[in-house]
């Protein structure tokens, strides 16, 4: 079943129907742009998210020191980041937080990135000139497809609640991301729109054999289709049209295996989302002070310590 990812959370208002809808991770931008928000309102945000909907800090070509500021503030375990961050920082960020590493994807050489570093997961975004994100533009999700199979990977890029089934369909990625396509101003989450999403999105992939009479057009193929002679008349993975429909009934072939979305049960609510997520305080202060003896200089296990300290009495923090 896959995850959903909200992106671009400005308020606690937005938070409530966010985890209402049930979406596992929600998206706190640091980065710019409309929806970027400072410290104090993601505290607000998280506190309205409560434990089942995970919150994920984006950054954008920050510094690991503001970085650090940032998440000892918050005491969350998930980070995403959405710029030209090298593979060094990624690594060293992944050795305390759940790490998304974003992929602009141009076409499939993009893929080339995934060998650069490995992060908990990969996001892959539309790549416009000048934008970071939240651009409302898909791209080819067979590239999506090929990057499946490979690592964990949250779909994005121009995702909304009428083309989230055939993103799935195409690509069966690990989880689905959405900003814009889930508002209707830019910042204002919509509760339809977002509800819409999150139960689509959380729907889980089954392969099943159906008789010709009940194939339907949207539907797509999980193997090639054959005349009862063995002769190819479709590839696996396409979506079926009427036209489509039409030959294999003049060829006479009496079924199809097609991929189908079917609904799946909540979450248990006690169930951890992910490794890491839910580690105590002790493993995150041990976690610390080994990085620390590892790498002496490291500037970001430092200051997130220091940060941690300060907050001692607050919860969510790190200790």
């Amino acid at each position: 079943m896959p995850k959903v990812k909200i992106c671009g959370l400005t308020s606690a208002d937005d938070a409530f129907v966010v985890a209402g809808a049930g979406a596992d991770y929600a998206g706190l931008n640091f980065a710019g742009g409309p929806r970027k928000i400072q410290v104090e309102t993601a505290r607000e945000i998280i506190e309205a998210l409560g434990k089942e909907t995970q919150a994920v800090a984006v950054f954008m070509d920050h510094k690991i020191d503001e970085i650090a500021r940032v998440m000892g503030n918050l005491g969350i375990s998930f980070l995403q980041l959405h710029g030209a961050e090298d593979p060094a920082m990624v690594a060293d960020l992944s050795r305390t937080f759940n790490v998304i590493k974003t992929i602009k994807i141009e076409g499939a050489d993009s893929l080339k990135e995934m060998d650069r570093c490995a992060p908990w997961a990969f996001l892959l975004d539309t790549k416009v000139p000048g934008q970071a994100g939240g651009t409302g533009r898909t791209f080819d999700w067979s590239i999506a497809a090929q990057a499946a199979q490979r690592a964990r990977i949250f779909l994005a890029g121009g995702l909304t609640p009428d083309n989230v089934e055939q993103a799935i369909l195409a690509a069966n990625p690990y989880g689905v991301d959405a900003a814009s396509g889930v508002e209707v101003v830019a910042g204002r989450k919509d509760m339809d729109l977002v509800s819409r999403f999150t139960r689509i999105g959380k729907m889980r992939v089954e392969t099943r054999k159906v008789p010709l009479a009940e194939a339907k057009p949207g539907q797509r193929t999980a193997k090639a289709v054959q005349d009862p002679k063995g002769r190819s008349l479709l590839n696996a993975g396409v979506f079926l049209n009427a036209a489509h429909l039409r030959r294999f009934e003049r060829n006479k072939v009496p079924e199809l295996w097609i991929h189908e979305l079917m609904e799946s049960p909540r979450d248990n609510p006690g169930e951890a989302v992910e490794l890491g997520a839910q580690a105590s305080p002790c493993d995150r202060a041990q976690a610390l002070s080994n990085l620390l003896e590892k790498a002496p200089d490291n500037s970001f296990a430092r200051a997130l310590r220091e940060e941690a300290q300060k907050r001692a009495g607050v919860s969510r923090n790190w200790f």
